[in-house]
């Protein structure tokens, strides 16, 4: 895959990791602060008004009571009442449009699943059923999602892209190896393991088959698997080309 190609696909990747919304003539990342994950509580559509959401949010409180039961008989008989009672606590109403189930919503059913994101668009005012006493509503516009469009980079800014890559990758690598000599240099088996291999074959340091082979040695030494599997590889490799 050429770099250009691997460019724009990286790119149309992560635009489409962000979620995009319409709202009006607007175009907005749902990231962005315009959009309030206000809606926290269970939300109930009491309502639909020409395709626009009745709403209310609401929260509960369950409260244990009694209610009469009954067990035994005579004077071992005895009378208890349990009983579970849900509160229901209403806020304020609000007008919800665009929201993408709006057409399936059943009537005293909850929006599923809160949060919801919505921009606050100014009014509405609830002509639906049922009338209610303040018609005039909050509007929100939860918005219409799109993909935006994705203009192919330029060759300089796949070039760019690909420079910036490969420094990346280059800076990764140096710091990698930095770490592993660190680690040699303090006896670790793993990083003279590592570094070991690295000398020789010339990954990322000079090529330098006595002190690869030191290495390794010293972290078979030490007790270290990989090192002595690595070491009996070698022997066997130098065994079947010897005359």
């Amino acid at each position: 895959m050429g770099w250009a190609v691997y460019c724009l696909l990286y790119v149309c990747l992560r635009t489409e990791a962000q979620e995009f919304r319409k709202v009006g003539a607007q175009t907005y990342s749902v990231l962005a602060p315009e959009w309030p994950a206000f809606m926290s509580e269970p939300i109930k559509v009491f309502g639909i008004d020409g395709g626009v959401l009745g709403c209310v949010p609401y929260s509960t409180t369950t409260v244990q009571g009694q209610a009469n039961v009954a067990a035994g008989a005579g004077k071992h008989r005895i009378e208890a009442t349990f009983r579970t009672t849900t509160n229901f606590y209403w806020q304020k109403a609000f007008a919800l449009k665009n929201f993408p189930k709006q057409n399936m919503a059943e009537l005293a059913k909850d929006i599923s699943p809160p949060p919801i994101k919505a921009m606050r668009t100014g009014t509405h005012v609830w002509r639906g059923v049922p009338r209610l006493d303040q018609p005039v509503l909050l509007l929100y516009d939860y918005g219409i999602p799109i993909v935006p469009k994705v203009q192919p980079l330029s060759t300089a800014q796949a070039d760019a892209a690909r420079s910036a890559a490969q420094k990346k990758k280059a800076e990764a690598e140096e710091a990698l190896v930095d770490h592993l000599q660190k680690l040699a240099d303090e006896h670790d088996p793993r990083g003279l393991f590592e570094m070991g291999k690295r000398y020789l074959k010339g990954n990322g340091v000079p090529q330098d088959d006595k002190k690869g082979m030191a290495l390794l040695n010293e972290s078979a030494a030490k007790g270290y698997p990989d090192a002595t599997d690595e070491l009996a590889k070698i022997a066997r490799k130098a065994s079947a080309t010897a005359p």
